[in-house]
C-alpha cells in the first residue's frame, strides 16, 4: 500500500467518523422535539379527557425531573432528556423578562385539565444538554386553553 493510498482511506474514515457525529447530534434533536410533542399531546388528550367526563384530569411530574404520570400512564423521559431550563436563560418564553429559577412553573408539579375545558397555566421546560437542546412547553390563560411549544437558541423561538 502506498503512502497515497493510506492518506486517501485515513481521509475516508474520518469523513465517515465526522458523518456520524452530526448523525447523532440530529438524532437526540429530533428526539428531544420528539418529547415535547409527545407531552403536548398528552395535556391536550388529558383535556380532551376531561371535557367529556367532566372530571380534572392531572399530569404529575415526577420528583426526579425524568417523566410524567397520568391517570392512565406511565412516561419516561428518553436518556439524556430530563425537565431543565438553560442557563441565563429568561422566560417565560412569551414574554422573556424573569430569570428561570425552575424548570416546571405549574403549582405542586402538576397539569390541572379542567372539565370546561381550561389548563392550568404554567411551563414546562426540557432539556437535552449534551446536545444544547432545549424546549418549553406553555399553557396560557384563556377562555379556552392553549398550548405552545418553543425552542432555544438564545432566545425563544415558537415552533
Amino acid at each position: 500500500m502506498s503512502l497515497t493510498e493510506l492518506i486517501v482511506v485515513i481521509a475516508g474514515c474520518m469523513i465517515l467518523l465526522l458523518c456520524s457525529g452530526q448523525f447523532m447530534g440530529m438524532i437526540q434533536r429530533m428526539i428531544a422535539r420528539a418529547e415535547l410533542g409527545l407531552l403536548a399531546l398528552t395535556v391536550r388528550t388529558e383535556q380532551q379527557k376531561a371535557l367529556l367526563t367532566g372530571t380534572e384530569k392531572t399530569i404529575i411530574f415526577k420528583p426526579d425531573g425524568l417523566g410524567y404520570v397520568t391517570p392512565t400512564q406511565r412516561h419516561q423521559f428518553q436518556q439524556g432528556i430530563t425537565l431543565g431550563a438553560p442557563p441565563g436563560a429568561y422566560g417565560p418564553p412569551s414574554d422573556p423578562r424573569t430569570p428561570i429559577s425552575k424548570p416546571l412553573t405549574f403549582p405542586n408539579n402538576t397539569i390541572i385539565c379542567y372539565p370546561r375545558g381550561k389548563i392550568q397555566a404554567g411551563t414546562v421546560y426540557l432539556k437535552a444538554p449534551a446536545y444544547n437542546q432545549y424546549y418549553a412547553l406553555t399553557a396560557g390563560v384563556a377562555q379556552y386553553s392553549f398550548l405552545r411549544l418553543y425552542r432555544y437558541r438564545l432566545d425563544w423561538i415558537p415552533l
